[in-house]
């Protein structure tokens, strides 16, 4: 937001509007925010200590009761904190007043009502603006300030003015005097110690005049003007460039009441609420615009979940179809998870039976191992199988049968001891049990193998069968 400059000073108005980046002398007020630049002599610096206070309600009423005390009746007045004393519990501040005669309020009052009014500024408030901007706000300057008005001098610490004089413009000599004078001022009063020269800065002034109005003696040097890169040209412009910040960037230390800035505070509050009305505009906006896509997308998704059903209904038909030709129904299909059950429940019989014939058999040097086979309990209501070895005494989860011959060539001793070896291994392949049935190889042993033919006979096939009870 940029702002039109009113200058006031003794006996002069002046007003500037920014044409682009360019300040412009303008003889309209036009109906636009503003700011006010009062230059005149009627300015008054105090350097006060109050104390620390808790919360920004507390300070402003104490900021209000100390200026109401040191400048009783004057409207354009603030306090500036300076610097703080923790340990001693207070703050160092400025109080700043202008206009104390009040030769000028009635007049700012008059422009409050009909304008738009930021704020009322004064060349060392807008200086000390500068030199913060700047990060110079720890310097101790004094800043000889050309205005309209005459010659300001302003001398500034942290960032805050504690002095301003304005002085006609003289010849040189009587302005170098006047700036001798105020250094010997900041000396006397400690402002500067006297060990220490002073800095003088020269704004918008060449080095001729520079040098013509330099004071004699070593009191003081002469220090170059800071810059700032988003504001105006200091060495080129002079007080314009004062100007020209208080134009686009102005601070927010300013000495006009509340009263005077109701109609900025008043534009404030409707911009604020045309910025928030066109942010909820905006926000409807993208609210309609997204419910309008996840109302699309939900659209597309009941869609595509239609379509999916229809074909899941044309597959079921198809496989029932299918089913039905091979004697079967959909039902049937449903009862298939207990075929897997119970292929589960056999996995560990299987691995049992192979560790129990790789024990019993493999393991024996005179046994040629023919066959294995190995079966499961059916499922319930599946007809029974054709079994060569069963118990139903021993409700049987699965069994095993065996099929070996003894090596030929063997005696008859030998053979013998490998069918025993056979035998007292099968003994002791628990969870698995023999059969009832088994055919005893002598009268003194019940045996759990049994002989398909003479057992004399080189090659006779042996037959072994093995039990796995549901209980073991």
């Amino acid at each position: 937001m940029t702002y039109q400059v009113r200058y006031l000073a003794v006996n002069s108005e002046t007003t500037w509007s920014l044409r682009g980046a360019r300040l412009i002398e303008t003889t309209e007020f036009a109906n636009t925010p503003a700011v006010i630049v009062l230059d005149i002599a009627d300015e008054t610096h105090a350097v006060d200590t109050i104390p620390l206070v808790r919360g920004r309600s507390d300070a402003a009423l104490l900021a209000s009761r100390r200026l109401a005390r040191e400048f009783p009746g004057v409207a354009l007045a603030t306090l500036l904190p300076l610097r703080k004393r923790r340990r001693d519990a207070v703050a160092d501040v400025v109080l700043v007043a202008a206009d104390t005669a009040a030769k000028h309020t009635a007049q700012l009052t008059a422009l409050a009502q009909q304008h738009s009014l930021r704020g009322v500024y004064t060349p060392a408030l807008l200086v000390a603006e500068w030199m913060r901007r700047a990060k110079q706000s720890q310097r101790q300057v004094l800043v000889v300030l050309p205005t309209p008005a005459g010659l300001r001098l302003v001398y500034i610490d942290q960032g805050r003015p504690l002095l301003s004089r304005l002085m006609p413009m003289t010849d040189d000599a009587a302005i170098a005097v006047e700036i001798g004078r105020t250094v010997q001022y900041l000396h006397n009063t400690q402002r500067v110690t006297r060990e220490s020269p002073v800095d003088i800065l020269f704004w918008g002034m060449t080095p001729a005049q520079v040098s013509a109005c330099r004071p004699p003696g070593d009191t003081h040097r002469v220090v170059a003007t800071p810059t700032v890169s988003s504001l105006a040209d200091p060495a080129r412009d002079g007080f314009g460039a004062l100007l020209h910040m208080a134009a686009t960037r102005p601070s927010r230390e300013q000495l006009a009441p509340l009263q005077m800035r109701a109609g900025w505070l008043a534009l404030l509050v409707r911009r604020w609420g045309q910025a928030l009305a066109a942010a909820a505009l905006v926000s409807g906006c993208v609210l309609a615009w997204w419910i309008s896509q996840a109302t699309g997308e939900l659209r597309t998704a009941t869609a595509s979940l239609r379509d999916q059903a229809a074909a899941d209904a044309a597959a079921r038909a198809s496989v029932a179809a299918i089913l039905e030709r091979q004697g079967m129904s959909l039902q049937d299909v449903r009862d298939m998870p207990e075929a897997g059950a119970s292929l589960d429940n056999s996995l560990v019989p299987l691995r049992e039976a192979f560790v129990v014939a790789g024990r019993v058999l493999g393991a024996q040097r005179d046994i040629a191992l023919g066959s294995l086979e190995f079966h499961a309990v059916p499922l319930v209501g599946a007809p029974p199988a054709d079994r060569t070895c069963g118990n139903d005494r021993l409700a049987p989860v699965a069994s095993l049968e065996a099929k070996f011959t003894v090596t030929p060539g063997l005696g008859v001793r030998a053979r013998a001891q490998a069918i025993a070896a056979v035998r007292d291994g099968l003994l002791k392949a628990a969870p698995w049990r023999s059969t009832a049935e088994s055919t005893a190889l002598d009268q003194r042993t019940s045996l759990v193998a049994k002989a398909g033919a003479d057992s004399s006979i080189e090659n006779t096939e042996w037959t072994t069968c093995l039990l796995r009870g549901a209980g073991a």
